[in-house]
């Protein structure tokens, strides 16, 4: 959240304004509701074979549609082009099964982010607000489809690899994907996959404003059990609640 802005305004310019108001916020949603894990047709190097390719494909789909839940730190940097400036922020992050994630920012400032299958909570404590929304209103979410298993890769994407960057792991590769159909607020997702446990410990998403989020993972922990009550919200007493507007039903044709 950009820091100035009035404390009571700072959710209602979210909801007006969108990434005028709010770069850091916009960004974060991008990642999670249109992405974080997964997006040119770029001529892979003779390095990958398109077998080593789709191996690691398989690996990511069968891992993440195998695993129960996930919990990890986060770093972010996201680089807003309209502005030319880079804003970072840092946290933890957590996925189970069922449609539950829940995000805490807590650099620059502190934001909870809720999803207990059916609700989105976005929390801010410091200025004692919260939007709610229902998530069965909002785009289907690449991360939570890949998560539960759902989401086939090669269907959705183009896929080529891409040289690796020597500072990073060795028995990796590095994955551009580029959706087959084009999405508003996606133009391409890079994907850092260990080769060995198939997690992905780095993605880095581009829109089509020239904006780019870099998300780096470490602590990664799987199936430790997540109790549900880490992604379940309650407003606190006297907090001011936002709710996004109706969207507009179609014109009709």
């Amino acid at each position: 959240m950009q820091t100035g802005m009035k404390k009571t305004e700072s959710l209602r310019a979210v909801i007006v304004t969108g990434a005028k108001a709010c770069p850091v916020l916009r960004e974060t949603f991008v990642g999670l509701f249109l992405l974080m894990l997964l997006y040119g047709l770029y001529g892979a190097p003779d390095a990958f074979s398109a077998p080593a390719i789709d191996e690691y494909i398989q690996g990511i789909e069968q891992k993440y549609g195998a695993m129960q839940d996930l919990s990890a730190s986060f770093e972010q940097e996201t680089y807003l082009g309209s502005i030319k400036r880079i804003e970072k922020g840092e946290g933890i992050v957590c996925f189970k099964k069922g449609g539950k994630m829940y995000w805490e920012y807590k650099k620059p400032s502190v934001q909870k982010i809720y999803l207990d299958g059916k609700n989105l909570w976005f929390y801010l404590p410091e200025d004692n607000q919260v939007m709610h929304n229902d998530s069965s209103k909002l785009p289907s979410d690449i991360t939570l489809d890949l998560f539960a298993g759902k989401l086939k890769i090669r269907e959705k994407f183009i896929v080529s690899a891409v040289p690796e960057d020597p500072r990073h792991k060795k028995n990796s590769m590095v994955l551009k994907l580029i959706p087959r159909s084009p999405q508003p607020n996606l133009r391409s997702l890079t994907l850092w996959v260990d080769g060995t446990t198939y997690y992905i410990y780095q993605s880095s998403l581009e829109d089509e404003l020239g904006n780019n989020t870099t998300l780096k993972f470490s602590r990664i922990k799987v199936d430790r059990g997540l109790d549900d009550a880490i992604f379940t919200f309650t407003p606190p007493p006297g907090v001011e609640l936002f709710k996004p507007p109706a969207l507009s039903p179609p014109n009709p044709s």
